[in-house]
């Protein structure tokens, strides 16, 4: 059993008498960790001469279950720098609402760390997962919810995306995509899963656009895969390809004479008793048509067709015009 020494002090009688249980020590002016009277260590009733945090903590009175310090009104508990000078605070805890301030860096070492507010407001968040199958952020409520899980806007508040309580994405700005279609094919690194932008499967369209761009099956832009409906004239043509080359055989028939109708005009500026068409229409099935220069139509004393390419019109007095042929 250890018996507690009382300090004996020297009262305002004169008299000397045992320090009293609750009383006081005034040990003003000690320069270390142990408590002195006179030069001479203080033995304190946890057996030591000095105060340290370990000796706090085990004396200390037990608040809530557990060794508590309650602040005063007014006064804050402050931890600063070595100067002591108020200027370099590391740590504070407002007496009046219990607001903690750090102004150094904080370090969180640990498996997790639990922040348990309504709103946590930070300058800048930097996710830097040490293992590869770590997830650097997961957002996952724990009650069902009704206001977007995601917001991010401008700083005038203008909205730039928003994930909805459904998981719904919203881009209200401009979205740029910086990979090439062929990479949001399956199969590509760049892809996992699909989406929806504006209802339309991402995933869906790239295959498409993917189809068309290389002519793929169903969607055929060849004009020999595109197929057509019967054409008055192209009866035989059943693809594009078809009906372009059918338009060029009569084209190329209309060009010969080759029994189809075209058109031909010749100007004679220089008034003439005889006018030489040179048609070169390999046919002698000509109409011709004369106008003067005035475009009125005249009659012509005669019209003789020389040959299959020739006609000659002659005039009773010199004429200028336009001789205007079908040739068919």
């Amino acid at each position: 059993m250890t018996t507690a020494l009382k300090p004996i002090y020297l009262g305002t009688n004169g008299i000397q008498a045992q320090l009293p249980d609750g009383g006081l020590i005034n040990a003003g002016g000690t320069t270390n960790t142990s408590f002195t009277v006179g030069g001479v260590a203080v033995l304190l009733d946890t057996g030591n001469t000095g105060i340290t945090l370990q000796s706090a903590y085990v004396g200390s009175p037990t608040v809530a279950g557990a060794a508590g310090i309650q602040l005063q009104a007014g006064k804050d508990f402050l931890i600063t720098d070595a100067t002591g000078g108020g200027d370099g605070n590391f740590f504070r805890i407002n007496a009046a609402n219990g607001t903690v301030t750090i102004s150094g860096n904080l370090v969180v070492e640990g498996s997790s760390t639990i922040i348990d507010t309504i709103v946590t407001d930070a300058d800048h968040w930097l996710l830097t997962p040490a293992s590869a199958s770590t997830v650097a952020l997961t957002i996952q409520p724990q009650v069902t919810t009704t206001a977007n899980l995601v917001n991010i806007n401008l700083h005038t508040g203008a909205s730039v995306f928003t994930i909805s309580a459904s998981g719904a994405g919203t881009f209200t700005q401009n979205l740029t995509v910086g990979s090439t279609i062929e990479s949001l094919l399956p199969g590509s690194n760049n892809v996992v899963g699909g989406g929806l932008i504006n209802g339309v499967d991402i995933i869906a369209l790239a295959n498409e656009v993917y189809e068309h761009q290389s002519g793929e099956a169903p969607y055929r832009h060849m004009a020999g895969d595109v197929d057509i409906l019967p054409i008055v004239g192209l009866s035989g043509a059943t693809n594009v390809q078809e009906a372009l080359a059918d338009l060029q055989t009569n084209i190329n028939n209309v060009n010969t004479g080759g029994g189809n109708v075209k058109g031909f005009s010749q100007v004679v500026s220089v008034a003439a008793l005889s006018w030489t068409v040179n048609h070169n229409g390999n046919t002698t099935n000509v109409q011709v048509t004369i106008y003067d220069t005035n475009f009125d139509q005249i009659i012509p004393q005669s019209v003789h067709i020389v040959d299959v390419n020739n006609i000659q019109v002659t005039f009773q007095a010199q004429q200028a015009g336009t001789a205007v042929l079908v040739l068919f």
